[in-house]
């Protein structure tokens, strides 16, 4: 599950389908994240009084992600059945900036000791600026 293009503040959702792929019923665990940035608004399983899936049913897992700056975040929600353990990877991470810098930056000649400063047009031609 990845998120992108979020702002520091922002409160973003998105749902998981978890599918028994299996012939068998299987009953079935929920561990939520681990991070504070991440965290279940809502599980619903194929059966609303237990966490048995039928062959084919999947259980539906709202994850919301709220970020606290413009860095990377990763988690993951982790499925337990009598199968094992199954993770799941959450991740979250905007595109990263792609700066127009020239391939020879030229200076000029500078004496020992003294100091020389000079400045050159760059542009962000990737990711989105920050507001």
């Amino acid at each position: 599950m990845e998120f992108l293009d979020y702002k520091v503040g922002g409160v973003y959702e998105k749902t998981l389908y978890l599918r028994n792929a299996t012939a068998v019923a299987r009953g079935i665990s929920i561990l939520p994240p681990a991070t504070q940035f991440f965290s279940f608004t809502e599980i619903k399983y194929p059966s609303d009084t237990t966490g048995q899936m039928a062959p084919g049913m999947a259980a539906k897992i709202t994850v919301r992600f709220t970020p606290d700056s413009l860095g990377n975040y990763e988690d993951n929600v982790t499925a337990v059945c009598e199968a094992g353990t199954f993770p799941v990877k959450i991740w979250a991470h905007r595109p990263p900036p792609k700066l127009s810098i020239p391939t020879t930056l030229n200076v000029g000649a500078c004496l020992v000791g003294d100091a020389k400063s000079k400045s050159f047009c760059c542009r962000n031609l990737g990711g989105k600026v920050s507001e």
